[in-house]
């Protein structure tokens, strides 16, 4: 997206009062400026959607990282018990 330098240089002209060469200095200074700085909202949605998408991404990595480690967690406690049950009872004989 950019400024329309004309556009700016009349309307500085007609609203604001500016000389026809400060209004066109001052136009092509602002779209200078500017220039590849803007975005349209198309752009902004895009790159939105894209953020979105690595986030929902990273989310789904997270959920199955923490469910490998409460399994993991899950299965050693399991064999820890186990274990202190098969000690209990072999003592018990």
């Amino acid at each position: 997206m950019s400024i329309d330098a004309l556009k700016l240089a009349r309307r500085l002209r007609e609203r604001a009062g500016f000389a026809p060469e400060h209004a066109e200095e001052a136009a092509q200074a602002i779209a200078d400026a500017f220039a590849g700085q803007l975005v349209t909202s198309s752009e902004l949605r895009m790159e939105l959607t894209h953020l979105q998408s690595k986030v929902e991404t990273r989310i789904a990595e997270t959920k199955s990282d923490l469910t490998r480690l409460i399994l993991t967690v899950a299965s050693g406690q399991t064999a820890l018990l186990l274990a202190a049950m098969f000690s209990l009872v072999r003592s018990a004989h």
